[in-house]
């Protein structure tokens, strides 16, 4: 979802490897992609709405942590020794978790809620945040999905896929499929 909405708002942002699809559209939001409108009296919907303000803030966060589990994937694929597999796995289910709950939190749906509010009552003719309603739009939905899975999941994916990879660049090395079956059957396994 971030990759489309990246290259349409033209970020700069970099894809770490995997971790894109882990990734919400709150990256874009709290990167400070905020429509100013082409007046001289410009009013952006961050100082129009607190809630708008403050869902940036809390946003911003969680996309940190996103970055810190994209080096750490990073790290995991290109430094790290097979042997802290484990290790790495106990640091990604961790930091999973962290932000899972962080993007689950009840007050960013409400911020998101007040938000939409703030856009409607200060969009007239000239102030339309136009990219601020779409992005509370993504988000919103981002939010929705994200609150369908526990964070307890979250944290066993993460971990799972820190030791899938390993595994998997070993089978692949010997061109061994079955030493890779199990673990990729455990990635599909929803429990």
């Amino acid at each position: 979802s971030l990759l489309p909405l990246a290259t349409v708002l033209g970020s700069t942002w970099a894809n770490s490897g995997s971790s894109a699809s882990c990734t919400t559209s709150s990256t874009s939001l709290a990167m400070g992609n905020s429509a100013s409108v082409a007046t001289s009296d410009a009013k952006t919907l961050e100082e129009a709405s607190d809630a708008y303000k403050t869902l940036k803030t809390k946003l911003t966060t969680i996309t940190q942590l996103e970055r810190v589990n994209g080096l750490l994937e990073y790290d995991q694929m290109v430094f790290m020794p097979e042997s802290a597999a484990g290790e790495r796995g106990a640091q990604m289910s961790a930091l999973a978790a962290v932000v899972h709950d962080k993007s689950t939190d009840k007050e960013i749906l409400k911020l998101i809620e007040q938000s939409e509010q703030d856009l409607a009552t200060n969009s007239d003719g000239t102030h339309e945040f136009k990219e601020e309603a779409r992005l509370l739009e993504l988000e919103k939905k981002d939010f929705l999905n994200n609150a369908r899975v526990s964070s307890e999941l979250a944290s066993r994916q993460a971990a799972l896929k820190a030791e899938s990879h390993g595994v998997w660049a070993k089978a692949r090395q010997d061109n061994d499929f079955s030493a890779f079956e199990p673990l990729l059957k455990k990635c599909f396994d929803p429990s």
